[in-house]
């Protein structure tokens, strides 16, 4: 009798550990794929699960195209959560001929411009990298247009950055990187 409870307990965990491993299987296999785009006005918002991690990464992104392809984008702007601020964080890319001494510039419909520091150039593109002000933050939430300046040369370049949904878009930022 003895004997024969060990070995029932013997199968009990066998089969929760088991069972955990199926669990388990099941949860990363869901988890692995990214979700389906988020699309709000013109921006797109995407998430993957976080590497080891129940969180999401999301990333909500706008694009400037040359031609009708996606994939000869000449300028875009993407926004994200940032773990360890309370801001998010925006990322402007621009062609790599952009005047670094210069800066650039965003401004929303009529409010003040705000002047940012491009943070680096390569072979292919430059960026600004900033968390996103929360007076920028709000200008965006509720305008219509971001112009983003800067200048190739001496000739200022500016491209416009559409609103229309970006409020839904950072709401989807907030709840979906959980």
């Amino acid at each position: 009798m003895h004997n024969l409870m060990g070995e029932l307990a013997l199968r009990l965990v066998r089969h929760c550990i088991l069972a955990v491993a199926v669990a388990l299987m099941f949860t990363v296999s869901v988890n692995a794929a990214p979700q389906a785009p988020l699309i709000y006005g013109a921006w797109n918002v995407q998430c993957k699960p976080r590497t080891g991690s129940t969180e999401n990464l999301c990333v909500a992104n706008q694009l400037i195209t040359a031609g009708k392809s996606k994939e000869h984008a000449i300028f875009g702007v993407m926004v994200a959560q940032n773990r360890e601020h309370k801001l998010p964080h925006i990322i402007f890319r621009m062609g790599p001929t952009a005047n670094i001494q210069k800066g650039a510039a965003v401004k929303v419909d009529d409010h003040k411009p705000f002047r940012v520091a491009i943070s680096k150039c390569d072979e292919q593109t430059c960026e600004v990298r900033s968390l996103i002000p929360e007076p920028l933050l709000s200008q965006m939430r509720s305008g219509k247009l971001l112009k983003f300046a800067f200048f190739v040369d001496n000739k200022q370049v500016t491209y416009p950055v559409y609103l229309e949904g970006f409020d839904k878009t950072y709401t989807a930022l907030s709840t979906e990187s959980r």
